[in-house]
């Protein structure tokens, strides 16, 4: 068991994210090992999310799944689609240009200023 409530309800959706999309069960003792894995670089990361939040592939029971890990938590918070690596291997996630990033920047400015 966990230490703590939220790490346990966090492995919960993660175990039932896991067996709707890959049909696969995880006990937390293969979490854990998953998890240990992570920390310790066995695993790709395929984005940097957020400050506390990464995508991971990880090899798990033979099949690669796509995992979202938690930095401050350290454990993993849920499972994506299998659609988040294509065939060939290249990842779905691109960074936008500069350009558009400017350009939304400047589009929620003037919604925020004027209300268009």
């Amino acid at each position: 068991m966990y230490k703590n409530q939220i790490v346990q309800d966090t492995f919960e959706h993660a175990r039932t994210r896991l067996m709707e999309r890959y049909g696969l069960d995880i006990s937390p003792e293969e979490h854990d090992k998953v998890i240990d894995q992570i920390q310790l670089g066995f695993h790709e990361c395929i984005k940097k999310q957020s400050n506390t939040r990464r995508v991971y592939s990880v090899t798990f029971k033979g099949e690669e799944a796509v995992c979202i890990y938690s930095t401050s938590r350290k454990c993993i918070v849920t499972f994506l689609h299998k659609t988040h690596i294509s065939d060939n291997g290249n990842r779905r996630w691109k960074k936008k240009s500069k350009k558009i990033r400017r350009a939304n920047r400047a589009a929620h400015y003037r919604k925020k200023v004027y209300g268009l």
